[in-house]
């Protein structure tokens, strides 16, 4: 790894570490292996008594998907927050907007949990528009 990688990866540990995520490199060596040379991005609690439910993780295949995610998602997050309220006021009317946003928000790794409670819509309300649905 040259100096440059190193300086970056470092640089998206610390942008990671302010959002609340850690941000870890796979151990694997075996290059056959299903999490060889991926990322991951775990928040929630960890520790003694840290429940399974209560962490997150997001793995990404590459050091370019954790810098898209982590500099992506704050806005994306911001702009659900703004349509999912336009969306409930106005009861459904605003929702081309509304799936774009779910849509882009889960191709960089969102879950839907993630997404309905960035937008404040139901669950139930966030499944057909990332899927395209009614």
């Amino acid at each position: 790894m040259d100096q440059a990688e190193k300086v970056r990866e470092n640089r998206l540990r610390r942008i990671a570490e302010r959002r609340g995520y850690r941000l870890n490199k796979s151990r694997r060596r075996d290059e056959f292996a299903v999490d060889f040379g991926q990322w991951s991005l775990t928040r929630g609690a960890i520790g003694v008594g840290a429940s399974s439910l209560a962490m997150r993780t997001i793995t990404l295949p590459s050091l370019d998907d954790v810098e898209v995610y982590l500099l992506e998602v704050p806005k994306i997050e911001v702009e659900l927050r703004r349509e999912g309220q336009a969306y409930v006021e106005s009861g459904g009317q605003n929702r081309d907007t509304l799936q774009v946003l779910v849509r882009e928000a889960i191709r960089l790794g969102m879950p839907l949990e993630a997404v309905a409670h960035a937008s404040e819509v139901p669950v139930e309300d966030i499944t057909p528009l990332s899927e395209g649905g009614v």
